[in-house]
């Protein structure tokens, strides 16, 4: 036998848990509603979002999600792209539905640092990486071959053209 009682008593105690929960300002809010300490890394599932692709001409097949891990937002992006044109290759990023809305740590604004890779599907004899530097909300393109510096953007055209990418970054977030 069951205590009606009690029972609506739960009920009474978890929706007014859930109530504080939704109206929370803030992640910190919600752990401390829920219990959750705060050295276990705030963690959300990937959520898709349209980037944009600098450089990159017209685009096809476009795909591309993230997701947050702590401080850190990770993302991949795939497309197809047609013809590329020479301007510094960018590729921005974004979270929860978003492209843009969020910035490389402000730590970073001296140093330009590897923050992913990119891979193509044509013959490209090259390491091709997207650079971060603090308060972008976007990654350059760099490629490390003889004739090039890793760390030193290029323009898209030097990736030529009619291609398929993959790309996979991780940064640190100044706004987290």
């Amino acid at each position: 036998m069951t205590n009606t009682k009690l029972d609506q008593s739960r009920i009474k105690d978890a929706t007014a848990i859930g109530k504080q929960v939704l109206s929370a300002d803030d992640a910190a809010a919600v752990r401390t509603l829920l219990g959750i300490p705060s050295d276990i890394p705030f963690v959300t599932a990937p959520v898709a979002y349209t980037p944009t692709l600098t450089g990159f001409g017209s685009l096809s097949l476009v795909k591309a999600r993230s997701w947050r891990v702590g401080n850190i937002l990770w993302g991949v992006i795939d497309a197809t792209v047609g013809s590329t044109s020479a301007v510094e290759a960018r590729v921005s990023f974004g979270y929860n539905g978003t492209d843009g809305n969020v910035h490389i740590d402000s730590q970073w604004n001296s140093f330009r640092f590897v923050a992913g890779r990119m891979i193509l599907s044509t013959a490209l004899a090259a390491d091709i990486s997207l650079l971060g530097l603090g308060g972008d909300a976007f990654l350059r393109v760099g490629v490390q071959n003889a004739g090039n510096a890793g760390l030193t953007p290029i323009n898209a055209n030097a990736l030529g053209s009619a291609f398929a990418f993959s790309a996979s970054y991780a940064v640190e977030i100044e706004e987290w």
